[in-house]
């Protein structure tokens, strides 16, 4: 394939992946609004609590951190450490985030096996929409329209980005895709957690809730390493697995949550 033709087939997979981006996670709140007839306010309840416990706490914070504690000189052995430490304290903060969104916005009626879908896909929904889709492949669609056209050194680029912006337009056109791919995966994931994180009150034991914040850690540091070791594919197999997994506990734990309770 010509060079040109691969640029233009890298950008029609960043416009492919944007439009899964912010299509799918609005598409799974009309579905279960229209079949099940879930409010609108569950899909708002899990996207505040996403960027109360992530976007505006967890994400600056690690990027302070980060910064601080110059990890991107650190060895090898050092960094599969903090990638670690990464995945657990976002297991921690979504799943915990996701229980005081149940204790404190639900009114006990509400923690329902219908709203926790909506629930779910309003949490992995405003991550798939803004911090990957706006915030991520965005940019990204952009910059390879704009510098598939003109070179970056022409455009008074600084020497770091245009050296980003070149290993961008040298990826292969099909890579955006696999990010469409894990968003799907991601947001069925976020559904499935917020049925597991349901069972606290469902059943009135805790043990459920580090359930899943050991799951959502699981998943994060397989899929980082998987990355690490064997390249993207690997990686999505894996997330696409674990989201098979929270299909499994989204239909095997109905029949358990179809009444709410008021434990917790």
């Amino acid at each position: 394939m010509a060079k040109e033709g691969v640029k233009k087939m890298l950008a029609l997979s960043f416009a492919v992946a944007l439009v899964i981006d912010i299509a799918f996670p609005l598409a799974v709140a009309f579905y279960l609004w229209r079949r099940l007839g879930v409010s609108w306010r569950f899909f708002l309840f899990g996207a505040l609590i996403f960027a109360v416990f992530q976007l505006f706490t967890r994400v600056p914070a690690v990027a302070v951190l980060q910064s601080a504690l110059g990890v991107t000189q650190w060895p090898a052995e050092a960094v599969w450490a903090w990638l670690f430490g990464l995945s657990l304290t976002a297991g921690l903060v979504e799943e915990i985030g996701r229980w005081v969104g149940y204790r404190w916005l639900f009114k006990p009626a509400e923690r329902t096996w219908d709203n926790a879908l909506m629930y779910g896909a309003g949490h992995g929904g405003l991550e798939s929409i803004l911090l990957v889709g706006l915030l991520g492949v965005l940019p990204s669609l952009i910059n390879v329209l704009v510098f598939s056209q003109t070179p970056p050194d022409r455009l008074s680029v600084p020497p770091e980005a245009a050296a980003q912006i070149q290993q961008l337009l040298t990826l292969s056109w099909w890579l955006p895709l696999l990010g469409g791919f894990e968003r799907i995966a991601a947001v069925i994931f976020h559904i499935g957690m917020s049925v597991v994180v349901l069972q606290v009150f469902a059943r009135s034991r805790m043990v459920w809730l580090w359930l899943a914040v050991a799951l959502h850690t699981l998943v994060n540091i397989s899929a980082v390493g998987a990355n690490r070791v064997w390249g993207a594919v690997a990686s999505e197999v894996i997330v696409g697995a674990f989201a098979l997994l929270a299909i499994w506990l989204i239909f095997r734990l109905r029949p358990a949550v179809r009444t709410s309770a008021r434990g917790g």
